[in-house]
């Protein structure tokens, strides 16, 4: 007599922790189901984003080829630049002709070269570097230099 009352008892006690595990599954699962969701939002919206940057780039692109405002920049921002080496520039062109041209005086006029570009400021260098990937498309290129 004793024995329905403990099998019924056990019957209860043993769905109870059935019903335990299945819901500590059901959570697992949801909360796999979550973050499998989340992780495709993530990429879908990295998606997005390179489709977005790539439209901007050939956009930017349709449109250098009705200006040469980007060329003038170019050109304006590596005078500098061009001033400077122009005396490597020739030498090194003058050498093979000139046996009094050694490789001293295209060292020296690389250390001039640089050291007259090292007094100039940072935000010209930069801003050179910027209108330089602008023009040639070359943003991608910083951006990936970037994250690393």
């Amino acid at each position: 007599m004793v024995w329905p009352i403990i099998a019924a008892a056990a019957k209860e006690i043993i769905g109870v922790g059935a019903d335990y595990v299945q819901g500590r599954r059901e959570r697992g699962k949801l909360k796999h189901e979550r973050e499998l969701a989340r992780l495709q939002g993530e990429i879908e919206m990295a998606k997005r984003l390179a489709q977005t940057e790539a439209d901007y780039d050939v956009q930017a692109l349709r449109q250098q080829s009705y200006s040469w405002k980007d060329e003038y920049l170019v050109l304006l921002w590596s005078l500098p630049y061009l001033i400077a080496f122009a005396p490597v520039a020739l030498l090194t062109i003058q050498m093979p002709f000139d046996s009094e041209v050694s490789d001293a005086d295209v060292h020296a006029a690389l250390t001039n070269a640089w050291a007259a570009l090292a007094g100039s400021p940072a935000w010209w260098h930069w801003s050179w570097i910027g209108i330089v990937a602008a023009t040639f498309g070359l943003r991608w290129m910083w951006g990936k230099r970037l994250k690393q």
